[in-house]
């Protein structure tokens, strides 16, 4: 588990290097509404993607309920676009039973299609961010009644 967390937190350094990894990502609405942890953890959650959806190299979009079941519900899955000098695209599949790497060109295109799918049906970056802060509102702490 620590190696985990510790492969996490580089690829999120990455994220504000001075040479940042660019990022798109489809996050369905329900994870923005199921409680992982305290109310206060998942506040904090929510505030920390809406920073993150400040950066020009990162997209958010949401998923909305209203888009029904897709593919892309299927699994969770990450297409890793490889620049052409060190090597092809590949999708990275994190499972139960293992993790897995996905090189063949049929399957990239495949799981690129399913993603594509996901993309467009998709709340704008302005919705999105707008899903984001309902939940982060959701789950803020009660304000106290003035006396």
């Amino acid at each position: 588990i620590a190696q985990l967390v510790e492969l996490r937190m580089r690829r999120q350094d990455r994220l504000r290097s001075a040479d940042p990894l660019r990022l798109t990502s489809v996050v369905d609405e329900s994870v923005l509404f199921r409680q992982a942890g305290s109310r206060e953890v998942m506040a904090a959650q929510m505030r920390h993607l809406l920073e993150l959806m400040e950066l020009s190299h990162l997209v958010v979009r949401v998923l909305p309920f209203t888009a029904g079941i897709c593919r892309a519900h299927v699994g969770h899955f990450v297409l890793l676009e490889i620049p052409d000098d060190l090597g092809s695209d590949l999708v990275y599949i994190e499972g139960h039973a293992g993790d897995a790497f996905l090189e063949v060109e049929s399957d990239v295109d495949f799981y690129r299609d399913v993603f594509d799918d996901a993309l467009a049906r998709c709340l704008d970056v302005g919705a999105s961010r707008d899903a984001v802060r309902r939940s982060a509102a959701l789950f803020a702490p009660p304000r106290k009644a003035a006396p």
